[in-house]
């Protein structure tokens, strides 16, 4: 991500890896209110899919590294 994330999802499997700066991560529940963290440098979250969340950042050299995976593996 270079820039603030609007909320959304996806069909796949998604970790997240901040390797420099702060972000500020919202993981939207159904039923439930919205999940906010601050996130550091080393942090790592993970999405199934259809989950809905949104990254926003602050003025840094944030630097985020998504790897997605479908759910259908074959060998």
């Amino acid at each position: 991500h270079t820039s603030e994330c609007t909320v959304h999802a996806h069909q796949f499997i998604e970790i997240a890896i901040l390797n420099c700066g702060t972000l500020e991560h919202k993981r939207f529940i159904p039923g439930e209110e919205v999940y906010c963290e601050q996130l550091t440098a080393g942090d790592i979250v993970a999405f199934l899919p259809g989950e809905c969340h949104e990254f926003s950042q602050g003025k840094n050299n944030t630097i985020l590294h998504n790897f997605d995976f479908s759910h259908s593996f074959s060998p």
